[in-house]
């Protein structure tokens, strides 16, 4: 297996939506290619590639208010626990940061683990 080092990060756009797919398909969410189009275009995605392959994403969508929500934080299975989504959290931290943007984001359980390592603090509970 490639070491994560050897990772490319990447910025995602609409050529990329059908790689987008597998993964929140992997992860079993409902998102669409229209709903992926939305991030690539009116915010800004993020994705790590090894091989070609991609195996990581993240979005962000800046809104008015001082506020962007980050997302679409997903990382193949045989990928997971490398760092990767960590490293793809920074960057959309950095992003939003750079547009005076605070940084909100909904999350898993299994991502709740890696936000809360980055300073993020639980608010509320949802249901989906």
């Amino acid at each position: 297996m490639v070491p994560t080092d050897e990772a490319t990060s990447v910025v995602l756009g609409l050529s990329d939506i059908d790689d987008a797919l597998l993964l929140s398909d992997e992860a079993r969410w409902n998102q669409t290619a229209a709903d992926w189009a939305v991030f690539m275009t009116s915010g800004e995605c993020y994705g790590v590639r090894v091989e070609g392959r991609l195996v990581a994403s993240a979005a962000i969508l800046p809104f008015g208010g001082g506020f962007g929500w980050i997302s679409m934080v997903l990382v193949t299975a045989d990928w997971r626990r490398r760092g990767i989504a960590s490293r793809l959290m920074g960057r959309c931290i950095e992003a939003l940061r750079a547009k005076g943007a605070a940084s909100l984001l909904d999350a898993t359980p299994e991502g709740a683990l890696v936000y809360s390592q980055l300073g993020f603090r639980s608010c509320c509970g949802m249901t989906r």
